[in-house]
């Protein structure tokens, strides 16, 4: 009887030796499995935000095309520190920078939503980017601290600088222009691009507003 209830013992303690084994084994592959898609999660999101980095045809592009430095600006209509930008940091970049040749300016406009009050505006500064209006267009809204444009403020800026407004009602009305804003939105959103102003300088992320010494010492430094 003695023998039996020692076997029983040893069989119970081999069990429980085994149960913990497997639950610890359990816990390490699960453990494995979560840094594996941790990894694959961060690796992805480098994919997507390398590829945004390629400029488009229908990109809004200041400067010279084949400068060593590329930056990219997300940014919102609604947005006051992206106004900020352009008012204080933007001219002394333009003209360091971007009229010397050193670097070239993407802007990306990002809809506050996905109604038309939220996107038609946008199709206008894209527009005017093609009738040679958008700096000066873009100038005028800042310094009238006009950050939720209307459609009629936007038509009172084209007439009085004579555009093509053939042209311009082409431009539009165009499916394309409509499919790229919504497609840099959601590549944006992907590749953790959230908040504006948001920049990318030849690969390296910046938030917010920033001061022109912060720019300047970034593309120093890549230059």
């Amino acid at each position: 009887m003695k023998h039996l209830q020692v076997i029983v013992i040893i069989e119970v303690q081999l069990v429980l030796i085994l149960l913990f084994f497997c639950v610890f084994r359990l816990s390490d592959i699960a453990e494995k499995v979560k840094r594996t898609n941790m990894f694959l999660h961060e690796d992805l999101k480098n994919a997507r935000f390398e590829d945004i980095q390629k400029v488009r045809d229908l990109d809004i592009v200041i400067g010279n095309e084949n400068a060593p430095v590329t930056i990219f600006m997300y940014t919102k209509l609604s947005c006051e520190y992206c106004s900020d930008f352009f008012e204080t940091t933007y001219p002394e970049l333009r003209s360091t920078f971007i009229e010397t040749g050193h670097a070239r300016f993407i802007i990306r406009f990002l809809p506050n939503g996905k109604d038309r009050e939220a996107i038609d505006p946008i199709h206008y500064f894209y527009c005017m980017n093609d009738l040679d209006l958008f700096e000066e267009f873009n100038k005028k809204r800042i310094t009238e601290r006009q950050n939720n444009l209307d459609i009629d403020y936007i038509n009172e800026f084209i007439v009085a600088n004579g555009a093509d407004t053939t042209g311009l009602a082409v431009c539009l009305s165009s499916e394309n222009l409509d499919k790229f804003i919504g497609q840099m939105a959601e590549q944006a959103q992907q590749a953790d691009i959230h908040g504006s102003p948001f920049f990318i300088i030849n690969g390296q992320a910046l938030r917010g507003s920033r001061k022109f010494s912060k720019f300047k010492a970034m593309i120093e430094s890549i230059e």
